[in-house]
């Protein structure tokens, strides 16, 4: 997670422009581009595919010239979706497009109202496109979300981040949420960050990258990757950040030349997000001819060794007592070592890090659930890179009590009533091992919420018939055992 390498790949291709679309066509391993401002009183409607090599003009018919658009590839209908944007008249749009690698067909021309300056992601563990704001006619800025599912689109939600234009957005397939950053509130740029999972968005973050709009955003194998924006005010940012364990980290800025109005995808096949041009300038009026950018550039995260296992030693534990986390790599750590966030339900944000040392594949931290923690099960996540692995730790209540009603049975074995009880409830079934010195064995549970349970089992006979005569007791000791606490009592035959 330490490393993200830039390299330029070409200068030529599609001509320079800005606030133009990409997205990864995964059925065509290749990156689609459309569209795009180019600054001289045009906007573009042609159609631009990257291999890792070349571009290649694939078409140059389909939706009308626009800038501003949202593009994503729906991986369910294996075709990339293209929505809304600007002419370069300012007419805006709202209709819905589909690329199949051999032309765009239109398939809607209702859902969100016409508009520009919008984002869109593809979630793909709901199959669902995913959109948020942008601006409609008058410079109405907008906060509302919906959801292309290949036959229409709905609306899902109207409340959630501020309204705004000029936004970035990507999927995060690891958390399975659409991740969205800063933009243009009318007002100036954001810097806040939110996720949404689907029902509703949630705002995780405030502090990070500075506030930029028009910055570009896309996952990297590892997190999501932003680059690039501009403060509205004069600054044009050129810097890489990671969203990565509920946090921003900033990883270098050797790279491309700072930017905005460019765009990003995630080329799956080859491990690298691509970068297309943008604009250097501050602002469009400042701009010279060398400002638009019409360069292609790839970042390449360090590849991070998956979590092949996240245990607990012992599991389960006392309320209050500590046990052991232990993380397994599929292979040993690079040089670099490997850093491991630790979840809790407890916290929004990571608990912990584990660092697996170079050359290793196991780290471990001693794992102390807050004061407080009531017995239940807790399932705690480890992440590292794009790999996301859980467990599930159990906390027992205490074992305080132990009896068996009544004491004695007849030399043939009996019905009694066993009882357990427990210091405090938890929130699932406790079962509380019980088993006698001559090898009989049971269980008692204790439902969720309760402090005693019962069980009436059927007592065996006495092992050795009759009355004992072998030390001239007539009980034999039965224990019960939770998670290390263990209690006695006696069963007399008789």
């Amino acid at each position: 997670m330490e490393r993200v390498v830039w390299s330029q790949k070409q200068d030529i291709g599609p001509s320079p422009r800005m606030h133009h679309a990409l997205a990864y066509d995964q059925a065509r391993r290749r990156v689609v581009l459309f569209g795009g401002d180019l600054l001289d009183g045009a906007s573009a409607g042609d159609t631009w595919e990257w291999d890792g090599q070349y571009w290649t003009q694939a078409a140059d018919t389909g939706p009308s010239p626009r800038s501003g658009h949202g593009l994503a590839f729906d991986a369910k209908d294996a075709k990339v979706v293209l929505f809304g944007g600007a002419s370069s008249s300012g007419q805006l749009h709202g209709d819905t497009w589909q690329w199949d690698g051999s032309g765009w067909t239109q398939v809607a021309d209702t859902g969100p109202s016409a508009r520009m300056a919008t984002a869109v992601a593809y979630d793909a563990t709901r199959s669902r496109l995913v959109l948020f704001g942008g601006e409609e006619a008058a410079s109405a800025l907008q906060g509302d979300t919906w959801e292309w599912d290949g036959q229409g689109w709905v609306q899902v939600e109207d409340t959630g981040p501020a309204a705004r234009r000029h936004h970035a957005m990507a999927f995060d397939p690891v958390t399975n949420t659409s991740v969205l950053f800063g933009g243009d509130l009318g007002s100036g740029p954001a810097r806040d960050t939110w996720e949404w999972g689907g029902t509703s968005w949630t705002k995780v973050r405030e502090i990070g990258p500075g506030p930029a709009a028009a910055a570009a955003a896309a996952f990297d194998g590892n997190a999501i990757l932003l680059f690039g924006g501009s403060s509205l005010g004069g600054a044009v940012y050129g810097d890489t950040w990671e969203w990565y364990a509920a946090d921003w980290t900033q990883r270098q800025d050797i790279g491309p030349h700072a930017r905005w109005g460019h765009a990003l995808a995630w080329d799956s096949d080859r491990a690298a997000v691509v970068l297309f041009g943008g604009l250097a300038a501050a602002s469009r009026s400042a701009a010279g001819p060398a400002d638009l950018l019409g360069d292609t550039w790839e970042a390449r995260a360090a590849a991070v060794p998956p979590i092949s296992a996240l245990r607990f030693v012992p599991n389960p534990v006392l309320v209050g007592s500590t046990t052991e986390l232990f993380v397994d790599l599929a292979r040993p750590a690079p040089a670099e070592g490997v850093a491991v966030s630790i979840f809790a339900p407890w916290a929004p944000r990571p608990i912990s890090t584990i660092t697996v040392q170079p050359g290793t594949t196991t780290g471990q931290m001693n794992f102390v659930p807050p004061s407080g923690t009531t017995p239940g099960d807790y399932v705690v996540k480890a992440r590292a890179g794009a790999s996301l692995v859980t467990s599930t730790l159990r906390i027992v209540p205490k074992l305080v009590s132990f009896k068996l009603i009544p004491d004695g049975v007849s030399p043939g074995g009996g019905v009694i009533r066993i009882e357990v009880g427990v210091d405090q409830p938890s929130s699932s079934t406790v079962n509380v091992d019980v088993f006698s010195d001559f090898g009989w064995r049971s269980s008692v549970a204790i439902p969720a919420g309760s402090l005693t349970g019962f069980a009436n089992p059927m007592m065996p006979p006495s092992p050795f018939g009759g009355l004992f005569g072998i030390t001239g007791s007539t009980t034999i000791r039965h224990s019960a055992a939770l998670d290390g606490v263990v209690l006695t009592a006696n069963l007399r035959y008789q």
